[in-house]
C-alpha cells in the first residue's frame, strides 16, 4: 500500500527552549537556536492501489514531535518523527495500519511575528498493517522512502512560544 504523508491542517506547537528567537522583534544575537515541539495532525492514506477495491482505508489521526536548530534567522535544520493509525474494513475483515514517519527538512521561514514557512526533506514511511478475520490474523510490513515538501505558515506568541499549521506531502 503506497500512502501519502501529508497531514492537512498540522498544528504544530513549538515550544523554544532557548532564550532568544530568530522570530522575536529583537535582533538575533546567536547564529544556533534549538527548539523543540509537539505536532499533530491527519495522515491521508493513497488506498487506490488496495486490491481489492472493497477494502476500506480511513486516514490515520497522527501525533508527533520536532526537534530543529535555527541558523542566522530565517533557516533551519529539522528532525521530525509523526505516527498514527488507519482503519481498514471491508469484505467481512477488519484490521489496522500502523503509520510511522521519520522525516529530515531543510526550513526557510520568513521573518516577522507572523510569518509563512517552506520546507524540503527526505522523509522515510513505514506501515505495518494488521488484518483479523474472526480467529485469523494476517500482518505485513512496507516501508518506502523519498522527496518530502511543504509549505505554512505560522505566528509567534512570545519569545519562546509559537504555533504553526503546515501542509506536509
Amino acid at each position: 500500500m503506497r500512502f501519502q504523508n501529508h497531514p492537512f491542517v498540522v498544528l504544530t506547537l513549538l515550544a523554544i527552549l532557548c532564550p532568544v528567537s530568530s522570530h522575536a522583534k529583537e535582533p538575533v544575537e546567536r547564529s544556533f537556536t534549538p527548539y523543540i515541539g509537539l505536532k499533530g495532525g491527519m495522515m491521508f492514506v493513497d488506498d487506490s492501489n488496495v486490491k481489492p477495491h472493497a477494502v476500506r482505508v480511513d486516514n490515520a489521526p497522527a501525533i508527533g514531535f520536532t526537534a530543529g536548530v535555527e541558523l542566522y534567522g530565517r533557516f533551519a535544520l529539522e528532525f521530525s518523527s509523526l505516527g498514527g493509525t488507519a482503519d481498514l474494513s471491508g469484505l467481512g475483515v477488519r484490521g489496522d495500519a500502523e503509520i510511522d514517519t521519520t522525516a529530515g527538512y531543510f526550513v526557510l521561514r520568513s521573518g516577522g511575528q507572523v510569518y509563512v514557512l517552506g520546507r524540503l526533506g527526505y522523509i522515510r514511511e513505514e506501515v505495518e498493517i494488521s488484518i483479523r478475520n474472526g480467529t485469523t490474523t494476517f500482518a505485513t510490513k512496507d516501508s518506502d522512502s523519498g522527496l518530502s515538501l511543504g509549505f505554512g505558515g505560522g505566528v509567534r506568541i512570545t519569545n519562546h512560544f509559537g504555533l504553526e499549521a503546515a501542509y506536509t506531502q
